[in-house]
């Protein structure tokens, strides 16, 4: 051997517990950093619209393809039953029927074309006193960010589903909303 050359130190069997201790740090960190920040958070939107028309013209209306295109003057799909597709806005929203329940309830993944992940979106409708319907409007997992980073705010979601569905209805259809009572009653 080369005598300039430093002889190595023969390795502890016992690793260094400071050299454990920092790296299961490291590793945690690491693992709390995926799971919070890489990970897309989600959250819940809930809202209430009252139309004074009873559930199964209202239903009719959010179901029918030749009715929403007429309120969303685009090409719509809407395949009334238990995976069926939804394609709304000329395919620019996109989803599948979860659960289908006619008069009563909708459950379907919706996927804007710039959001990232789907949500999952429920309408129950109640038949109200007077010949009137309440729809109860439940998002999940409605990503906090879309496709190029920018904030989903709740009220923005809220506010599209309102403009964009509901109030065109009232609009293009005819079926008056009843916005007496705003709160979100059952």
């Amino acid at each position: 051997p080369n005598p300039q050359s430093p002889i190595p130190k023969p390795q502890s069997p016992i690793p260094n517990p400071h050299y454990i201790f920092n790296n299961i740090k490291i590793y945690f960190k690491y693992f709390i950093y995926i799971k919070i920040f890489k990970k897309e958070m989600t959250s819940e939107v809930r809202f209430v619209v009252k139309y004074r028309v009873p559930p199964h013209i209202i239903f009719e209306a959010i179901t029918n393809e030749e009715m929403i295109s007429k309120y969303s003057q685009a090409k719509a799909k809407f395949e009334k039953k238990v995976d069926g597709v939804v394609e709304l806005y000329d395919g620019a929203i996109k989803g599948k029927i979860i659960e289908f329940e006619e008069n009563k309830k909708i459950v379907l993944t919706w996927l804007p074309s710039n959001w990232k992940q789907e949500a999952h979106v429920q309408m129950t409708f109640k038949p109200k006193e007077g010949n009137e319907t309440q729809i109860t409007i439940l998002i999940k997992d409605c990503p906090n960010r879309d496709a190029s980073g920018q904030i989903i705010e709740k009220k923005t979601v809220e506010e599209g589903f309102k403009q964009q569905i509901f109030n065109k209805i009232e609009m293009f259809v005819g079926y008056p909303m009843n916005k007496d009572d705003e709160s979100d009653s059952d």
